[in-house]
């Protein structure tokens, strides 16, 4: 990707500042939304340029639907902690609550709902060929082995 290394590096001199404070929770505020607003738009490109799906920005999709299930909000929520406002996570939630623990076989069944969501996404991301499937995957592999596994995996994959 041109520019990209560049953009890391100027991401690593911004975290390094000690005058500006950056809480991972921060990151979360109206998260719904940055995710349709940057991350969507190049799924739809890649995708559209490339024709196949773009495995990194899937696996990070993934790993944003696994955030947004609710389990950490509710942690949080039960020892008096706050999360950042996300108007549209109440959404996520909701998609998500059909979905009892351990009920990973009908991961695909949420992912292809949430995907779906015109209203959250600006388009049927279910519509962009492999997309859904490579989503429901990294997310099967999330709810399974946990996180670190996942991206360990992700990472040693030969990917996009």
């Amino acid at each position: 990707v041109p520019g990209a290394e560049q953009f890391a590096g100027a991401v690593l001199d911004r975290f390094r500042n000690p005058a500006i404070s950056h809480a991972l929770l921060d990151i979360l505020l109206q998260a719904t939304t940055k995710v349709r607003v940057r991350l969507v738009p190049m799924i739809e490109r890649s995708i559209g340029a490339n024709g196949r799906v773009p495995q990194s920005l899937a696996f990070g999709f993934a790993a944003f639907l696994h955030l947004m299930r609710g389990d950490l909000h509710r942690s949080r929520r039960a020892r008096g902690l706050m999360m950042p406002v996300d108007d549209q996570g109440a959404r996520l939630h909701f998609l998500w609550s059909g979905l009892a623990d351990g009920a990973d076989a009908r991961i695909g069944d949420v992912v292809e709902a949430i995907c779906r969501d015109v209203t959250l996404w600006g388009i049927d991301l279910a519509a962009l060929p492999g997309f859904r499937d490579a989503v429901t995957d990294h997310l099967s592999r999330i709810a399974t082995h946990g996180m670190s596994d996942a991206l360990e995996h992700h990472l040693a994959a030969d990917v996009a």
